[in-house]
C-alpha cells in the first residue's frame, strides 16, 4: 500500500454487496469505486440483520429503522478492528448503518465517520404515510421517531455524501455537520440499437411506489387518449403487478424478469425507454443511467434526472403527465428520434467518470482530515 493511500472500512449490509444488481447495489458499487479511486484502501465489512429472538421482540415492541437491527457483536468487533489497526476512516453505506456511529465515536473519538447516503429514511416513511387516508397514533409516533433518530444519529457523522443535489438540503435540515453530493457515473456501453416502430419499454421494480404510480399514471393517460397505437413492454420481477397491468391495458406486454443479456437484447428494440417518475422519493433512480449507458432514447422527468449531470447534450423530460403522454404519442418519426438520440449520446459521453467523481470525494474528505 502506498504511503499516500489511506485506510478505511466500508461497512454495509451484506445484501448491498451480493451478486444481485439492483439500484442499491449499483450505488453501493459506485461509492466503493469512487472512494478507492480517491486514494483510500477499503476493507469491506458486511453485516447481517440481527435475528436473535431478543432483537426481534425489541423491533416488534418499538419499531425503528435504525436500532436493534445490527448485532452488537458486529459493532464490538468493528470497534476493536478500528482500534487495533488504527483505522482513520469508517464509511457507513446507507442510513441502515447509522446506529453504529454513536458507539464508534464514543470508543474512538478521532475516527472520521462518513455516511454514504442513499436517501434519508424519513422520506420513504413520509411517502408511505401520504398514501393512507388515516394514520394511527402508532404510525405517527414512528414517523416522528424516525426524524428525531436521524437528527440525533447525524451528530456523530463527520461528513455525508448524497446521491443527488436535492438530498443535500434534507441532510442539512437533519443537522449534518458537513455534506456534499456525488453525481452518478456513466460508462457508455452503446447497444446495437434496432428500434421497432411504436415499441416503448419500461424496466424497474413495480413494488416501489414511485415506479408503479408513475407508470400507472402514464398507462392510464395513454388508454384514455385513444390515439396511442404502440406497445409498452414491461421488464420487472414484480410478477403480480406486472400481470395486473398487462390484463388492464391492452397495449401492455409483461415480460417478467430478464437477465442482463436478455434485457439488453430487448432494450435494443425499444424506440423509447420510458422513465416516468413523478414522486420525489429518497435518493435517485439508477434506471436513467441504463438508458444513458445504452445510448437509447429516454423519456423521463425532472425527478428522474436527480443525481445526474452532463456537460453537453440533454434528455427529453416532461413533468406533466399529459405532456409526457402526448410526446410519446407524437414523436415517432425516425428523424425526430434520431435527433433526440444524438443529444442523449452527447449527454452520455460528457457525464462524469469514476475519476471525475473521485476528485470531488477527495476534496470533501480532505476537508475533514
Amino acid at each position: 500500500m502506498s504511503d499516500k493511500t489511506k485506510k478505511g472500512l466500508f461497512v454495509t449490509f451484506s445484501v448491498y454487496v451480493n451478486s444481485a444488481f439492483g439500484g442499491v447495489q449499483r450505488c453501493t458499487k459506485e461509492y466503493q469505486e469512487v472512494i478507492e479511486a480517491a486514494g483510500w484502501s477499503l476493507e469491506v465489512l458486511a453485516y447481517e440483520i440481527d435475528r436473535r429472538w431478543q432483537a426481534r421482540i425489541f423491533r416488534k415492541l418499538k419499531p425503528s429503522s435504525f436500532y436493534n437491527r445490527i448485532p452488537q457483536s458486529f459493532i464490538d468487533a468493528l470497534i476493536a478492528q478500528v482500534q487495533s489497526k488504527h483505522i482513520p476512516y469508517v464509511f457507513l453505506n446507507q442510513v441502515d448503518a447509522l446506529c453504529i456511529a454513536p458507539y464508534l465515536k464514543s470508543a474512538v473519538p478521532d475516527v472520521k465517520i462518513v455516511l454514504l447516503s442513499h436517501g434519508a429514511q424519513f422520506v420513504d416513511d413520509f411517502l408511505a404515510a401520504q398514501n393512507q387516508t388515516s394514520i394511527s397514533s402508532r404510525k405517527r409516533s414512528h414517523l416522528a421517531n424516525t426524524i428525531l433518530d436521524e437528527m440525533q444519529l447525524r451528530q456523530h457523522i463527520d461528513h455525508v455524501f448524497t446521491l443527488s443535489e436535492q438530498e443535500v438540503a434534507f441532510e442539512r435540515w437533519l443537522g449534518a455537520k458537513s455534506v456534499s453530493w456525488l453525481p452518478r457515473i456513466i460508462s457508455p456501453k452503446p447497444l446495437d440499437w434496432r428500434p421497432i416502430a411504436g415499441r416503448a419499454g419500461f424496466v424497474g421494480t413495480l413494488d416501489h411506489q414511485p415506479n408503479y404510480e408513475g407508470l400507472l399514471s402514464i398507462l392510464t393517460n395513454l388508454q384514455n387518449r385513444k390515439d396511442f397505437e404502440g406497445t409498452i413492454r414491461i421488464v420487472s420481477s414484480s410478477k403480480q403487478l406486472g400481470k395486473y397491468l398487462e390484463e388492464r391495458f391492452h397495449f401492455v406486454k409483461y415480460l417478467g424478469r430478464l437477465d442482463n443479456e436478455d434485457l439488453k437484447n430487448e432494450a435494443s428494440t425499444w424506440t423509447w425507454f420510458i422513465h416516468p417518475l413523478f414522486i420525489w422519493s429518497r435518493g435517485c433512480s439508477t434506471k436513467l443511467a441504463d438508458a444513458l449507458e445504452w445510448q437509447i432514447p429516454v423519456l423521463t422527468t425532472e425527478v428522474g434526472c436527480r443525481g445526474y449531470t452532463w456537460q453537453k447534450g440533454n434528455v427529453i423530460r416532461f413533468d406533466a403527465i399529459n405532456e409526457y403522454s402526448s410526446y410519446l404519442c407524437g414523436k415517432d418519426s425516425e428523424y425526430d428520434i434520431s435527433l433526440v438520440r444524438q443529444k442523449l449520446i452527447l449527454a452520455s459521453e460528457t457525464s462524469p467518470s469514476v475519476l471525475d467523481v473521485a476528485a470531488l470525494a477527495k476534496l470533501a474528505l480532505n476537508k475533514i482530515s
